[in-house]
């Protein structure tokens, strides 16, 4: 779905007289079920309250309590509830000005609540932008060289926006590398790509020819200087046959080159900043937690709640730039300062009605796509308990566009010989050499767990001080071996701290071993889950699944017996131990539209549009995606007493939708619940 079909105001119920609108509803009442419909209370006379400003009659008032709780009607009043209940009982609020709609039965949810995300991206920049399309390299090479022509340069480069490096990329007649592509669109302007993940980017030459050394000297990024100067970024680096770099880039070596904005937060208009607040609304989103936003940023969000145009609460799990607090000897991150300063924001808002500053955000790994189109292949860098099988691909014609050919053996004799001794290998004719004998580039045969963002001395120091303080912490964990650092750091901290009240979160959560999912229960962490990315992909899975399961073909990525199968997004299973799941849409990533709707009918069905389904026994019921995006999530945000659920005292929080998503989730009509719209915010 793209996002310009939310970008409308939500349109307001018909509100009609007050005698018309009861004489409907006493002829019209539907009940809801009886195993649903609140406890009968003592209501009070229509004499000993004041009057509701709003009383909504006659729906489907599903309340997201844990009972899952479905009521007729509810009263609201200035900017609390003050009623949830029965049609009759709630007449008892209704006063000569107050304002009563009539719902015929369409569904009320507490207000949704994306616990991940990053809201400045959500408004697309008068800026280079690829929308996410799968484009292949001759016509990315054409839409950049229009870009060129279009827009202004951001400190002489083209930074593009919304680079797909999971999918298109294919190679033509002449343009056999993204450098390659961008190379033609220009030589001489430096051409940086954002990867839609915020992981990886692509740039031409003159952009590599911008990389710097540790000591800040302009050395360029080539086949010579990446087997010296930059040797610790190699996994980071695409190359091609010849050795020299090819464009791709992820990770810490994005920042090699040194793009003038590695985020494009930059290009954000002060301006464009009540978009964000629209598009919210249009999704019924009413709180969001930005999963990585920069201190000085939060006061784009504390003019606009001045200007009375934030019609959104924001928890910002901070991410300070930590290059800014190194020690110029040691190079070690002081991490007293990190925290004097994430204290001195917290407390600039403390006491804010729409702005908290209590959650720090930590990446403790990065992700788990290779690129087979490197060569070598380029091998995940998230980090994981058992190291990255090394496939062999081969360029093929069909929609795939590559084939595999087999598995590099990492015991043989010529692999134990480069690991013996890697630089043997480095050269040129000793790697064609290598190459001519054995089939394989001679890096493939090195024996690799992924890598941790932060060395382990630093992720447990940096999350003690931050519970010691009290801060919230939304970890990024995406391999196996990063999500279990994180469950045992955050079970160290609830041994020392206690604090059962300050939320931990894993997000992302991409591969949990059955042994972590147990801890993840005992300890009731969060887990913020993208739901979209649970269901067969399959251009994405071949950047992925080959590294972790052997497979000879494509009906080999979703063998249900394999280790990725079994272990990918495990929702069901974290539910079963205690886990608690919350939703976040990582918006832009993929798209900028956050669709919660969509996201909701891919947690409960993890089915692709041709209708395969990525691990069934991991689906999760209407009610728990529900409880993702409401209960969970406010609890995780530190707000369940304000939002979450529909009770009398909480915050008037609340969407109407054109259609009820319990009976179509229950009707298997998983497309027509991921249309669902926005009828009111």
């Amino acid at each position: 779905m793209s996002s310009s079909k939310f970008l409308r105001r939500a349109r307001p119920l018909a509100c009609l007289p007050l005698a018309l609108i009861l004489g409907a509803c006493n002829q019209a009442e539907s009940p809801a079920p009886a195993s649903r419909t609140p406890p009968r209370e003592s209501v009070p006379s229509a004499a000993a309250v004041p009057p509701a400003d709003t009383v909504y009659l006659n729906g489907y008032v599903y309340t997201a309590d844990a009972e899952r709780t479905v009521a007729q009607a509810i009263a609201v009043r200035e900017d609390r509830i003050v009623f949830v209940g029965s049609n009759s009982d709630a007449r008892t609020y209704v006063g000569d000005n107050t304002r009563i709609v009539g719902l015929d039965q369409k569904m009320i949810l507490p207000g949704l609540h994306d616990a991940h995300i990053h809201v400045l991206g959500l408004v697309q920049p008068d800026a280079c932008d690829l929308n996410s399309e799968p484009l292949p390299l001759d016509q990315l090479s054409a839409r950049v060289g229009d870009c060129l022509k279009q827009y202004p340069l951001v400190n002489g480069w083209l930074m593009v926006n919304q680079w797909n490096f999971a999918a298109g990329n294919a190679a033509g007649a002449g343009i056999p590398t993204l450098r390659a592509a961008l190379d033609a669109a220009s030589k001489s302007v430096p051409i940086f790509l954002r990867g839609n993940d915020g992981h990886h980017a692509a740039v031409n030459s003159a952009a590599l020819a911008r990389a710097t050394d540790s000591r800040g000297r302009q050395v360029g990024l080539s086949a010579t200087t990446l087997n010296s100067h930059f040797s610790g970024f190699r996994e980071y680096i695409g190359v091609s046959a010849d050795g020299a770099p090819n464009g791709a880039l992820s990770e810490g070596a994005r920042l090699l080159v040194n793009p003038p904005d590695l985020w494009g937060l930059a290009q954000m208009d002060a301006a464009q900043m009540p978009q964000i607040a629209q598009i919210l609304a249009a999704s019924g989103i009413t709180s969001v937690q930005d999963a990585a936003l920069s201190p000085a940023l939060l006061l784009l969000f504390a003019a606009l709640a001045e200007n009375r145009e934030m019609t959104f609460r924001l928890t910002a799990a901070l991410l300070p730039d930590f290059s800014t607090y190194r020690d110029r000897k040691s190079g070690e991150i002081q991490i007293p300062r990190v925290l004097a300063d994430l204290r001195a924001t917290r407390d600039q808002f403390r006491g804010h009605p729409l702005i908290k500053a209590g959650a720090a955000k930590l990446f403790i790994d990065g992700v788990l796509e290779g690129n087979p189109y490197n060569d070598p292949p380029t091998l995940p860098n998230g980090a994981v308990l058992h190291p990255y099988r090394q496939p062999l691909f081969r360029v093929a014609t069909d929609d795939a566009g590559i084939e595999f050919a087999g598995y590099v053996d990492l015991e043989s004799e010529p692999c134990r010989s480069v690991q013996a001794n890697p630089a043997k290998y480095a050269g040129t004719a000793q790697l064609n050499k290598f190459r001519a004998a054995h089939g394989f580039h001679p890096r493939q045969c090195e024996v690799n767990y992924g890598r941790l963002e932060h060395d382990e001395t630093f992720v447990r120091n940096y999350m003690r001080a931050l519970a010691q303080d009290g801060f919230a912490i939304h970890a990024h964990a995406i391999g196996d071996r990063a999500v279990r650092i994180a469950v045992a750091n955050f079970a160290a901290l609830r041994d020392e701290f206690g604090q059962s009240h300050i939320p931990y979160t894993i997000a992302h959560a991409q591969l949990v071993h059955p042994g972590d999912r147990k801890r993840i229960g005992a300890l009731g962490l969060y887990v913020a889950f993208t739901f979209s990315w649970m269901t067969p992909n399959p251009p994405y899975d071949l950047l992925v699944t080959p590294f972790i399961n052997r497979v000879k073909n494509l009906d080999d990525l979703y063998d249900p017996r394999s280790y990725m199968m079994r272990n990918a997004y495990p929702a069901q299973s974290i539910l079963n131990a205690g886990g608690i799941i919350v939703a976040g849409s990582d918006a832009p990533v993929d798209t900028r539209d956050p669709r919660p709707f969509f996201h909701i009918a891919m947690a409960i069905s993890r089915a692709n549009q041709d209708g395969a389904v990525f691990n069934a026994d991991e689906r999760i019921s209407i009610h728990d995606a529900i409880a993702a995006y409401t209960r969970n999530a406010a609890a995780a945000l530190q707000q369940e007493s304000l939002t979450g659920t529909l009770a009398a005292g909480k915050k008037a929080d609340l969407i109407v939708l054109n259609q009820n998503i319990v009976e179509l989730a229950e009707r298997k009509e998983y497309a027509q619940l991921a249309a669902t719209q926005v009828v009111t915010t």
